[in-house]
């Protein structure tokens, strides 16, 4: 077990990658994830160590047991799965080697068949004016980040060219070459730093599609008057690409349900829910709360007021309680956003 203090000043670099590798006890791993929501710093921090730590894995720089529990709890997640895809790509561009691989993940579903959901018939009614434009919109600018990438992608192999026949003729001028080299070294760095903020707005267009896509199934299913906008939170921090999700409300919503997906089987004789906004004050909570089973396991469901939210982040806290004790269970964060 790696070091479990948190330095209230800066973040504890063996304590982020136990962090990020899952070796830390429950109430630990609850603390730093609320320490790196509330402060901007701290979150910057953990991402620096979380790059650091995908670059060792793909050279190989990481011990056994390091590299069994880095495949084991990090590449759990699809979206670090893929940032780490990008690091050994960009690895084996660099050095001419055959960087490791690892799992593919699953399948995504493409934005032609996630837009169709609004086009298509269901029951007797057709989406409405309004979520088709605003799917469009999102499509529109999702695709031409989609090509901006690719873009990007195509400097990236013509600079590691360049680089590549530079060094086939470096003997007639070391010292020129060298200098070549160098400068083409940082247009690479700057690309592939461009390469990663695209793939992190490609997959916020991705989410907010999504969202727009259950907001409408909402709106199909419930009368005008009695709307309910359906979201799934997943525990844990979602920031950045890692971000916290954004629940996109619709204006007519009377009611906000989510589901709060555990991330372990628990038994306790009931739960509590608490909403906080970013500054820990309590907007909303409910006792003897029960578990209910679906698709991905234990679900905690909760209906809120749309009155009671506004615009901006929020914390939800699900805690278990058996005789007396209360004992946290998980934490989500999302952003509001009211159309």
């Amino acid at each position: 077990m790696r070091a479990t203090v948190l330095k209230m000043e800066t973040v504890d670099e063996k304590l982020a990658i136990s962090f990020l590798l899952g070796d830390l006890s429950e109430e630990s791993r609850l603390k730093l994830e609320e320490h790196f929501f509330k402060e901007d710093r701290f979150y910057e921090q953990l991402l620096a160590i979380q790059e650091e730590l995908a670059n060792d894995y793909v050279q190989d720089k990481l011990s056994p047991s390091e590299r069994a529990q880095f495949e084991k709890h990090f590449l759990r997640s699809p979206r670090r799965r893929e940032r780490v895809e990008f690091a050994a790509a960009f690895s084996q561009a660099l050095t001419g080697s055959r960087a490791r691989s690892i799992a593919k993940p699953a399948r995504r579903v493409s934005w032609w068949e996630s837009l169709t959901v609004f086009v298509r018939p269901q029951g007797t009614r057709l989406a409405t004016t309004a979520s088709v434009a605003a799917a469009l919109a999102l499509m529109v600018g999702a695709a031409w980040l989609l090509v901006e990438n690719r873009r990007l992608s195509g400097h990236v192999q013509q600079a590691q060219a360049e680089k590549d026949s530079l060094i086939q003729r470096s003997g007639a001028n070391e010292a020129e070459a060298e200098l070549k080299r160098a400068e083409l070294e940082r247009d690479i760095n700057a690309l592939r730093a461009q390469g990663g903020e695209m793939e992190a707005k490609i997959q916020q267009k991705e989410r907010e599609l999504e969202a727009l896509r259950l907001a409408a199934r909402s709106t199909k299913a419930q009368p005008a008057a009695s709307q309910i906008a359906t979201f799934i939170l997943t525990p844990g921090l979602t920031r950045g690409t890692d971000e916290p999700e954004k629940l996109i409300i619709s204006a007519a919503a009377r009611s906000i349900q989510l589901q709060l997906d555990l991330e372990r089987e628990e038994d306790y004789q009931s739960y509590v829910a608490e909403i906080r906004t970013a500054r820990g004050n309590l907007v909303w909570s409910r006792s003897g709360l029960e578990l209910k089973r679906t698709s991905y396991g234990q679900s905690v469901f909760l209906t809120i007021p749309t009155r009671l939210i506004s615009n901006g982040e929020y914390e939800v806290a699900v805690k278990g309680a058996t005789s007396g004790k209360v004992e946290a269970v998980g934490y989500y964060y999302f952003i509001a956003l009211k159309r």
